[in-house]
């Protein structure tokens, strides 16, 4: 099976680029000239076409091929629901995989490109850093005017066993940062004004309010629920028994209340 499924990524990766390469030969053969200058213009402007075509090829294959992700609980076999996370990945993992992401992703138009041909709900005022790892961008709800830090990572999927499979979405709110490296997991929502520190763990579940300030290096575990206005010290551990009040201070590992609202 999965000698199966790496002939098929590598047969629509090396379509997407063929496909890509055609396309920006095609477009900028009438450029090509006898003078050196002119040639040097027709190979920039055909890698700049290139990497506009590639980005928007890899996206459009995803929703010609993928049917709607769900959340919830499912098995993992052939079925719609488990077939529709192959492909989503698939796809997205072709353009992961291409020695021309980065510079597809260092674009911040085609950035924003491939990101909302991927499903994603991402407001062109919103930033994805470098290196930031996303999966299953369709189940991701990204604010006005929100940053999303260098190296953090967005998953929205995990595996309990080998038989089931779970996919939740995860929301964050307006003009909310979350810090370089941080981990968010599936199911976590982020309200508005809020900060999520950088080195960050926040596991699947968390409901974090608006206005929130949470340092670096925390840990927050499964189903925390953090009201609005509430400060996290850095390095401290939340658990679901923390019984957090809107405006209070908490920090230390593990986490205990440190002042009043």
């Amino acid at each position: 099976m999965n000698f199966v499924f790496d002939i098929v990524f590598l047969t629509l990766s090396i379509s997407m680029h063929f496909v890509s390469l055609l396309v920006s030969a095609y477009l900028v053969r009438p450029l090509w000239g006898a003078s050196l200058e002119q040639n040097i213009l027709a190979i920039t402007l055909g890698y700049f076409v290139f990497l506009n075509a590639f980005t928007i090829f890899t996206g459009l294959l995803r929703i010609i091929l993928q049917p709607k992700l769900k959340v919830g609980k499912h098995l993992v076999g052939l079925h719609k629901e488990y077939l529709a996370y192959v492909i989503n990945s698939t796809t997205h993992g072709i353009f992961l995989s291409s020695p021309f992401h980065k510079q597809c992703t260092f674009i911040l138009y085609l950035k924003w490109i491939h990101f909302r041909l991927m499903g994603m709900k991402l407001p062109y005022s919103s930033i994805v850093s470098v290196e930031s790892m996303i999966r299953q961008p369709e189940l991701i709800e990204v604010g006005k005017n929100s940053i999303l830090g260098l190296g953090c990572i967005i998953s929205c999927h995990y595996s309990p066993s080998k038989k089931y499979h779970v996919q939740e979405k995860v929301i964050i709110g307006d003009r909310t940062i979350i810090g370089g490296f941080a981990k968010i997991a599936p199911g976590v929502e982020v309200g508005n004004d809020s900060v999520v520190g950088a080195d960050n763990n926040v596991y699947p579940g968390v409901k974090i309010g608006s206005n929130v300030k949470i340092g670096g290096d925390c840990i927050l575990s499964f189903g925390v629920k953090i009201p609005d206005n509430v400060k996290i010290k850095s390095q401290s551990l939340l658990t679901k028994d923390c019984d957090i009040k809107e405006g209070e201070t908490w920090g230390g590992n593990p986490a205990v209340k440190v002042s009043e609202a």
